[in-house]
């Protein structure tokens, strides 16, 4: 199971500092299986705890960089989960 935190395609890196609080309270977390996804394998979470939880994990960790197709490859290889702040 590989775990995709942060995505972006792009040139340029920006630093986003997860800890000053303006990280919107709504996680969405969705699963993708078999390179498809549906609503039906999507959760929208609003607990402060629990997303300053995950927050408190992915503060401070390196990110590994690779290439689109790496990425893909990665992706299509196994089932994922997708986690964003919106």
């Amino acid at each position: 199971m590989a775990l995709t935190i942060l995505t972006a395609c792009g040139q340029e890196m920006k630093e986003v500092d997860v800890s000053d609080g303006r990280v919107s309270h709504v996680l969405s977390i969705q699963k993708v299986e078999n390179n498809k996804s549906s609503d039906s394998l999507r959760a929208l979470r609003r607990n402060a705890e629990d997303n300053k939880e995950i927050l408190d994990k992915i503060d401070g960790m390196e990110i590994e960089r690779k290439g689109q197709g790496k990425l893909l490859e990665k992706l299509e290889s196994q089932n994922t989960y997708v986690y964003s702040f919106s």
